[in-house]
């Protein structure tokens, strides 16, 4: 399948031998699509298929039908496409390895840093990083935090006893087992009332220990939920600088993390594509 996309930024996450399936990057696109509609002409692209897009959207924001029809209308669903072509694509999980392989025709890449490494070595795409984060710094980048657009977030949320542990096989596993746990699994997403139904957040690390941009840590702060840590992640929690840094904005700088109609990215955008 072919896109064939007018738009000024294509707004987006990589496909490859993989599914991301209901993940952090699908509301990543929205949060920043939220946004920068105001400025530019945006659309999303879902190159997988999700199922429930519009419970999800209703579960997670708290939009209004125009808002919610507007999304829609520019929301491009098409499954590992062949070959995409359009003015600038914008790459949240910047997964270098997997989008450089794919059929991309356009004026320039953008993507977000997040866990790939080989997207520090190369020059061909414009890459939003934390420089906190990162040892390697590319020549075509930008020092950027990844934020929420958590003041668009649903509000009622209610106070649920549950302890969310997130063992998705993509990225996270763990065998822990807890009294009056919720633990979530790749097959069981989406899971609609999430945080209706948690208490707390067993932290589940990431195999490679560099938890770039967690969402559910600063959502959890968001929503009053609480936050654990085992023992044995606090061993590399100082080697994870990802999850160092995040952690320590959720506790120290937590409006730092809200992303607002006055956020930075709007003139780096328009830096890189004017």
């Amino acid at each position: 399948m072919i896109v064939n996309d007018n738009s000024d930024i294509l707004l987006t996450f990589s496909w490859g031998n993989f599914t991301h399936g209901v993940s952090g990057h699908l509301f990543e696109c929205i949060d920043y699509y939220l946004l920068l509609k105001n400025h530019f002409k945006v659309k999303i692209l879902i190159p997988e298929k999700i199922e429930n897009i519009p419970e999800l959207i209703k579960d997670k924001y708290n939009l209004n039908k125009n808002e919610i029809k507007d999304i829609f209308n520019n929301l491009i669903e098409i499954y590992k496409p062949t070959l995409v072509k359009t003015n600038n694509i914008f790459f949240v999980d910047g997964s270098y390895k997997n989008f450089s392989k794919c059929n991309i025709l356009a004026k320039n890449k953008i993507a977000f840093a997040c866990g790939d490494f080989t997207i520090l070595e190369q020059n061909d795409t414009h890459v939003l990083l934390d420089y906190r984060v990162y040892d390697k710094i590319p020549e075509k980048s930008f020092n950027y935090k990844k934020k929420l657009f958590l003041g668009k977030y649903r509000k009622n949320v209610k106070k649920g006893s549950k302890i969310l542990i997130y063992a998705t096989e993509n990225c996270r596993y763990t065998d822990k087992e807890l009294p009056n746990q919720l633990k979530l699994t790749k097959k069981d997403l989406p899971y609609l009332g999430l945080f209706d139904e948690i208490d707390s957040y067993f932290y589940t690390p990431v195999p490679r220990k560099f938890d770039c941009s967690s969402r559910l840590i600063p959502e959890c702060k968001f929503y009053n939920k609480k936050i654990i840590f085992d023992k044995d992640v606090k061993k590399y929690f100082y080697e994870d600088k990802g999850l160092f840094f995040r952690y320590l904005d959720t506790k120290l700088d937590f409006e730092s993390l809200f992303l607002t109609y006055n956020d930075e990215i709007i003139d780096i955008l328009k830096e890189i594509i004017n």
